[in-house]
């Protein structure tokens, strides 16, 4: 998911214990539109068992009993004493590379509303790993039944209502569309779901695409919504129809 290409892999492994209130957001904070939520998808429960593989020590795992849901994501809101781990690989160029070494954003978010283009293009990157379960979904000899379009469509948009709100409010503050978060998030709710459509009348009728680009080479696969002719009123009225591409890979923008 982050690029190797070689082993063995430098890595660091992160371990975590929520407190009474936590949500995974919290534990894996870091700078970025949308990296905070994006990171909270990567941290796994931390049980005895995985504890005693990765680390070789069991007993720094807590037992999974009590297992908790919401919106189809496992541990969003942990309790108190619940722990966690988060594998970071140092890759970059090569097999291994400097700690400490910032990786790529998963949300970016363009907004131009001058020149002969203005437009507002959303790159969503997925990782090798969510490019192979949506293609589980979407390919019917991966599944040898028909495919679940519905469930690749609320896999992926369940991702999006999570990571995408903050890294639109940011930018659409950013850009001067609105003077504070609390004015850009209506705002914000209007582009999420003008994204949504556009993703969802994707995967009806263009799912090939996006199957195609995941059996690509290259790691990972990178969604682009892009709303052309936008303007600061439309913003705030009535957005022009989102058009989606796919290409294999993340790209070299954001």
């Amino acid at each position: 998911d982050r690029g190797a290409s070689s082993w063995p892999v430098t890595a660091e492994v992160e371990l975590y214990e929520a407190l009474p209130g936590a949500q995974l957001g919290h534990l894996a904070a870091e700078p970025g539109e949308g990296e905070a939520a994006a990171a909270a998808t990567e941290l796994q429960p931390l049980t005895p068992e995985i504890a005693g593989l990765l680390l070789r020590e069991p007993g720094l795992g807590r037992d999974g009993a009590g297992r908790r849901h919401h919106h189809g994501q496992h541990y969003i809101r942990p309790w108190a004493g619940r722990r966690y781990f988060r594998v970071r690989p140092h890759v970059g160029g090569g097999p291994a590379a400097a700690p400490g070494r910032k990786p790529r954003r998963r949300i970016s978010v363009g907004l131009s509303l001058t020149g002969a283009a203005p437009a507002l293009r959303v790159r969503i990157r997925l990782t090798e790993r969510q490019g192979h379960e949506l293609l589980n979904r979407l390919d019917p000899a991966a599944r040898q039944k028909a495919p679940d379009a519905a469930g690749a469509l609320a896999d992926l948009t369940g991702r999006l209502r999570t990571v995408l709100p903050p890294a639109l409010v940011r930018r659409l503050v950013k850009a001067g569309v609105a003077a504070d978060p609390a004015a850009a998030g209506p705002i914000a709710d209007r582009v999420l779901a003008g994204i949504l459509a556009a993703v969802s009348e994707f995967l009806g009728q263009r799912a090939h695409l996006l199957t195609a680009a995941v059996r690509d080479p290259a790691p990972g696969v990178t969604l682009t919504v892009t709303f052309a002719g936008i303007t600061k009123q439309s913003l705030s009225t009535e957005l022009p129809a989102g058009q989606v591409s796919v290409v294999p890979g993340w790209g070299r923008h954001g």
